[in-house]
């Protein structure tokens, strides 16, 4: 059970692209207490410059075995790639950045709860209980945590 200090605690992370929204994807799966949110400008959680890329000829450095949004599943990723595109997908195969975006937004799509900040953060300044976000919109948001996933 969690005490209401607890359900009222914010997580803010700054940065939605993969590591951002992943952390906030663990974080959602492991029931933190309180609420989360990720700042960042873009329309979508997850993809970030690396992932939104249009075309398939952008592939991921790492082989399709080697790459997992679920550490406890390595072949996670691989698996969905076979559902979803390749029946005879290899371990080996370097699958395309768009595609790999495309999972990640199924993961994301699993969970429900992670609040997106449309903006940017000009200004952080810790204080005795946590940090004030500076926003480039003009507001302010006060965080007991930080997680920097720029």
């Amino acid at each position: 059970m969690t005490t209401k200090d607890e359900a009222e605690k914010t997580i803010a992370i700054i940065g939605g692209g993969v590591s951002g929204a992943l952390t906030a994807y663990h974080l959602m799966k492991q029931r933190a207490p309180g609420r989360v949110v990720v700042i960042d400008p873009r329309p979508e959680l997850g993809l970030g410059l690396a992932y939104s890329t249009p075309s398939l000829r952008h592939l991921l450095n790492v082989p399709a075995g080697k790459i997992s949004a679920l550490p406890q599943e390595p072949s996670h990723f691989l698996n969905w790639l076979r559902r979803n595109y390749d029946p005879e997908g290899m371990p080996t195969t370097f699958a395309p950045r768009a595609i790999f975006g495309q999972y990640i937004r199924s993961i994301l799509a699993e969970t429900t709860g992670i609040t997106q900040e449309h903006t940017s953060v000009v200004d952080l300044r810790l204080t005795d209980r946590g940090a004030v976000l500076n926003l480039e919109d003009g507001r302010e948001l006060h965080a007991d945590q930080v997680v920097l996933a720029t």
